[in-house]
Protein backbone atom coordinates (compact mmCIF):
# COMPACT_ATOMS: atom_id res chain seq x y z
CA UNK A 1 0.00 0.00 0.00
CA UNK A 2 2.44 2.28 0.66
CA UNK A 3 4.98 1.73 -1.95
CA UNK A 4 1.91 2.67 -4.23
CA UNK A 5 0.80 5.49 -2.59
CA UNK A 6 4.25 7.22 -2.65
CA UNK A 7 4.78 5.98 -6.59
CA UNK A 8 1.87 7.46 -7.40
CA UNK A 9 1.61 10.51 -5.25
CA UNK A 10 4.79 11.42 -4.70
CA UNK A 11 4.56 12.87 -0.99
CA UNK A 12 7.18 15.02 -0.02
CA UNK A 13 5.54 16.58 2.75
CA UNK A 14 4.97 13.34 4.80
CA UNK A 15 3.34 13.36 8.69
CA UNK A 16 2.75 10.63 11.19
CA UNK A 17 0.85 11.29 14.20
CA UNK A 18 1.43 8.62 16.53
CA UNK A 19 4.68 7.15 15.79
CA UNK A 20 5.11 3.65 17.72
CA UNK A 21 8.98 2.34 16.77
CA UNK A 22 9.69 3.92 13.40
CA UNK A 23 8.57 1.54 11.34
CA UNK A 24 6.04 3.94 8.82
CA UNK A 25 8.16 7.13 9.21
CA UNK A 26 11.67 4.79 8.39
CA UNK A 27 9.00 3.83 5.84
CA UNK A 28 8.29 6.91 4.56
CA UNK A 29 11.86 8.24 4.44
CA UNK A 30 12.99 5.28 2.76
CA UNK A 31 10.35 5.51 0.04
CA UNK A 32 11.14 9.25 -0.84
CA UNK A 33 14.93 8.18 -1.39
CA UNK A 34 13.94 5.21 -3.46
CA UNK A 35 11.89 7.05 -5.57
CA UNK A 36 14.02 10.15 -5.94
CA UNK A 37 11.50 12.11 -3.93
CA UNK A 38 12.93 15.16 -2.08
CA UNK A 39 10.86 15.00 0.75
CA UNK A 40 10.12 15.98 4.89
CA UNK A 41 9.21 12.75 7.15
CA UNK A 42 7.75 14.42 10.32
CA UNK A 43 6.36 12.50 13.67
CA UNK A 44 4.19 13.44 16.34
CA UNK A 45 4.42 11.46 18.77
CA UNK A 46 4.84 11.06 23.23
CA UNK A 47 7.50 8.33 22.51
CA UNK A 48 6.71 6.94 25.74
CA UNK A 49 4.17 3.73 26.79
CA UNK A 50 1.42 6.10 27.13
CA UNK A 51 -1.72 3.77 25.89
CA UNK A 52 -5.62 4.95 25.34
CA UNK A 53 -8.71 3.08 26.34
CA UNK A 54 -7.60 0.09 24.19
CA UNK A 55 -4.50 0.06 24.20
CA UNK A 56 -1.32 -0.37 26.39
CA UNK A 57 2.61 0.14 25.56
CA UNK A 58 5.53 -1.70 26.96
CA UNK A 59 7.00 0.72 29.97
CA UNK A 60 10.69 -0.83 29.39
CA UNK A 61 11.24 0.72 26.07
CA UNK A 62 12.82 3.76 24.40
CA UNK A 63 10.41 4.78 21.94
CA UNK A 64 12.83 7.70 20.17
CA UNK A 65 15.71 5.80 20.24
CA UNK A 66 13.91 3.03 18.81
CA UNK A 67 12.49 5.24 15.67
CA UNK A 68 15.94 6.46 15.63
CA UNK A 69 17.27 3.22 15.63
CA UNK A 70 14.93 2.07 12.45
CA UNK A 71 16.01 5.04 10.32
CA UNK A 72 19.64 4.70 11.12
CA UNK A 73 19.36 1.07 9.83
CA UNK A 74 18.49 2.18 6.21
CA UNK A 75 21.31 5.19 6.72
CA UNK A 76 18.21 7.87 6.54
CA UNK A 77 18.58 11.02 7.30
CA UNK A 78 16.67 11.96 10.74
CA UNK A 79 13.06 12.82 10.76
CA UNK A 80 11.46 16.15 12.32
CA UNK A 81 10.64 13.86 15.66
CA UNK A 82 7.76 16.13 18.10
CA UNK A 83 7.76 14.94 21.32
CA UNK A 84 3.98 15.56 23.02
CA UNK A 85 0.63 13.94 22.78
CA UNK A 86 -1.28 15.01 19.64
CA UNK A 87 -3.33 17.63 21.32
CA UNK A 88 -0.92 19.09 23.07
CA UNK A 89 -0.47 23.07 22.07
CA UNK A 90 3.00 22.68 20.47
CA UNK A 91 1.82 19.35 18.54
CA UNK A 92 -1.27 21.20 17.45
CA UNK A 93 0.68 23.69 16.52
CA UNK A 94 3.45 21.72 13.96
CA UNK A 95 0.48 20.09 12.78
CA UNK A 96 -1.44 23.13 11.34
CA UNK A 97 2.45 24.58 10.18
CA UNK A 98 2.83 22.93 7.04
CA UNK A 99 0.52 21.82 4.19
CA UNK A 100 0.97 18.33 4.00
CA UNK A 101 1.12 15.76 1.12
CA UNK A 102 0.23 12.58 3.32
CA UNK A 103 -0.46 12.15 6.77
CA UNK A 104 -1.25 9.29 8.57
CA UNK A 105 -3.03 9.32 11.53
CA UNK A 106 -2.21 5.92 14.27
CA UNK A 107 -2.05 7.55 17.77
CA UNK A 108 -4.24 7.41 20.39
CA UNK A 109 -7.26 5.80 19.47
CA UNK A 110 -10.26 6.75 21.31
CA UNK A 111 -12.52 8.79 19.28
CA UNK A 112 -11.78 12.58 20.88
CA UNK A 113 -8.51 12.30 19.92
CA UNK A 114 -9.18 11.05 16.31
CA UNK A 115 -11.30 13.37 15.75
CA UNK A 116 -8.81 16.24 16.83
CA UNK A 117 -6.01 14.45 14.99
CA UNK A 118 -7.90 14.98 11.45
CA UNK A 119 -9.59 18.35 12.47
CA UNK A 120 -5.87 19.25 12.96
CA UNK A 121 -4.59 18.13 9.96
CA UNK A 122 -7.84 17.92 7.68
CA UNK A 123 -7.42 21.66 6.79
CA UNK A 124 -3.69 21.50 6.45
CA UNK A 125 -3.74 18.71 3.40
CA UNK A 126 -3.14 20.02 -0.04
CA UNK A 127 -5.72 19.53 -2.74
CA UNK A 128 -4.60 15.64 -4.04
CA UNK A 129 -3.19 14.75 -0.79
CA UNK A 130 -4.28 12.17 1.51
CA UNK A 131 -5.12 11.29 4.90
CA UNK A 132 -4.63 7.26 6.03
CA UNK A 133 -6.63 6.38 8.89
CA UNK A 134 -5.20 3.52 10.76
CA UNK A 135 -7.92 0.70 12.75
CA UNK A 136 -10.20 1.87 10.80
CA UNK A 137 -12.06 -0.99 9.28
CA UNK A 138 -14.83 -2.41 11.93
CA UNK A 139 -17.45 -0.91 9.63
CA UNK A 140 -16.46 -2.54 6.24
CA UNK A 141 -16.40 -5.69 4.48
CA UNK A 142 -13.01 -6.50 5.47
CA UNK A 143 -12.99 -9.57 7.07
CA UNK A 144 -8.84 -10.08 8.99
CA UNK A 145 -7.45 -13.12 9.14
CA UNK A 146 -6.46 -14.65 11.72
CA UNK A 147 -3.02 -12.98 12.45
CA UNK A 148 -5.04 -9.46 11.59
CA UNK A 149 -7.76 -7.17 13.26
CA UNK A 150 -10.55 -5.42 11.40
CA UNK A 151 -9.80 -2.11 13.80
CA UNK A 152 -10.93 -0.27 16.71
CA UNK A 153 -13.95 1.59 17.53
CA UNK A 154 -12.58 5.40 17.54
CA UNK A 155 -11.13 5.20 14.30
CA UNK A 156 -13.35 3.68 12.33
CA UNK A 157 -16.57 5.68 13.26
CA UNK A 158 -14.32 8.44 12.72
CA UNK A 159 -13.99 6.95 9.22
CA UNK A 160 -17.40 6.65 8.78
CA UNK A 161 -17.80 10.81 9.02
CA UNK A 162 -15.01 11.52 7.43
CA UNK A 163 -15.33 10.58 3.48
CA UNK A 164 -16.97 13.70 3.36
CA UNK A 165 -16.17 17.27 1.62
CA UNK A 166 -13.57 17.76 0.57
CA UNK A 167 -12.72 14.23 1.05
CA UNK A 168 -12.85 10.93 -0.44
CA UNK A 169 -12.56 7.64 0.67
CA UNK A 170 -9.97 6.46 -2.28
CA UNK A 171 -8.78 2.96 -0.84
CA UNK A 172 -8.91 0.32 1.61
CA UNK A 173 -5.94 -2.31 2.36
CA UNK A 174 -6.89 -4.13 5.32
CA UNK A 175 -7.96 -1.95 8.55
CA UNK A 176 -6.28 1.33 6.84
CA UNK A 177 -8.32 3.76 4.66
CA UNK A 178 -7.05 6.20 2.43
CA UNK A 179 -8.94 9.61 1.87
CA UNK A 180 -7.84 11.95 -0.85
CA UNK A 181 -8.56 15.89 -0.58
CA UNK A 182 -10.28 16.78 -3.38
Amino acid sequence: MWFLLFQELRPRQFLEIGVYRGQTLSLAALLQRLLGIDGRVVGVSPFSPAGDSVSSYRANVDYREDTLANVRYFDLEAPELITGFSTDEHAVDAIRSSAWDCVYIDGNHDYEVVRADWENAASHVKPGGIIVLDDAGLTTRFKAPAFAMKGLPGPSRLSAEAGKDPYTEILQVGHNRVFQHR
